[in-house]
């Protein structure tokens, strides 16, 4: 879903002299200025097998704003967390899309997850505003989102320790899972997302907010399998030039020639996919731990296996001069009970007669 939009990712500077970027004019603006408004942005399929729609990079705009323009509505500015719980479908990387570019911090929180682990997300992030949908189907079972983010925000405002009140729930009309009859819903706190979104306006009038390279861009909470759940925070920089190098080695643009491998035998096409493509990756994408121990020091080195790094590595190992690993010889102990049958407890030799040998 996200190869489309972060295919050609890269970080935007801003013309004013303090350099700036978003990742959402990267991902989406720039696009769509560039003329590409008309290109497939994502490719979704739902549940049923014919659920399947696409959405234009003019669409996913379109949207995007809408959103932001919703958000930025209801109070929330550069830095301020939203709560994101919410099924796979392309409204979710647009809810992402229009958080960042209002510079606000959205902390995604896996659909499966219980009321309480839900609660304690929130609470944790202080988040005045959570996105969910009614319902969702995984299968043939229903899955009442709405039901567990209501008791999760209950659980926030009565919370004993750190008491938390959600202000805003934004909520996707899923009419394939559940009908608007039998979903939960609080009239002062609770908009319908396709009601909200239709009142906002598509145009430029949410205007981006620009960042710096070290601002957060998301919160991604840990399983908390092992005690409370610690959010990790991912820069906007870091995440844009990790994401572009990932899909620049790994999905180049020669990847759309193996159409030609099709017409080959069957047999020869991995060996030929291998010497298309594997043999074109840098080598420092692969990472490698090398260790050496030993009873006196342990040395620990970590290279790539650039070419260069390696020939480095085996001169350090030629000019390093490590003590061999060798069993020292057992010293006889002088107070031994057992005697060799042919010495005596001093060590002498006895002589031919029997008479032990001394030194005058």
């Amino acid at each position: 879903m996200f190869l489309s939009i972060f295919l050609t990712s890269s970080p935007k500077k801003h013309p004013r002299s303090i350099p700036e970027t978003n990742i959402c004019y990267n991902c989406v603006d720039r696009h769509v200025e560039a003329g590409l408004g008309d290109r497939v942005a994502f490719l979704f399929e739902g549940n049923d097998l014919d659920v399947s729609t696409t959405t234009t990079y003019a669409q996913l705009k379109d949207q995007v704003v809408r959103i932001a323009n919703w958000l930025r509505a209801n109070g929330v500015r550069k830095g301020d967390d939203v709560t994101l719980y919410m099924p796979m479908v392309p409204e979710l990387p647009a809810a992402m899309l229009a958080c960042a570019r209002l510079g606000a911090v959205h902390s995604v929180v896996f659909g499966g997850f219980s009321a309480d682990a839900l609660a304690a997300r929130i609470g944790d992030s202080k988040s005045r505003i959570v996105l969910t949908a009614s319902a969702v189907r995984r299968g043939a079972k229903p899955i009442p989102l709405k039901a567990v983010v209501d008791a999760a925000v209950a659980k926030c405002a009565k919370s004993a320790s750190e008491p938390h009140r959600v202000e805003r729930v934004l909520v996707l009309d899923k009419p394939e899972a559940a009908a608007r009859a039998d979903v939960p819903f609080d009239a002062g706190r609770d908009e319908w997302w396709q009601d909200a979104l239709a009142l906002q306006p598509a145009d430029d009038s949410a205007p981006i907010e620009w960042v710096g390279a070290e601002h957060p861009l998301f919160k991604l909470y840990t399983s908390g399998s092992t005690g409370k759940p610690k959010g990790v925070i991912h820069s906007t920089a870091g995440y844009m030039v990790r994401t572009r190098s990932f899909f620049k080695f790994f999905f180049p643009p020669r990847l759309r020639s193996l159409s030609l491998l099709l017409p080959l035998p069957l047999p020869l096409r991995p060996f030929l996919f291998f010497l298309f493509f594997y043999r074109r990756l840098p080598p420092s994408v692969f990472f490698l731990r090398f260790e050496r121990r030993n009873f006196s020091q342990s040395s620990h080195l970590t290279a790539t296996t650039n070419a260069s790094l390696q020939k480095k590595h085996r001169n350090h190992k030629k000019k390093t001069n490590l003590p061999r690993l060798r069993s020292a010889p057992r010293r006889r102990s002088s107070t031994s009970s057992t005697t060799s049958p042919d010495r005596t407890s001093t060590g002498a030799r006895p002589t031919a007669g029997g008479s032990r040998a001394t030194r005058t």
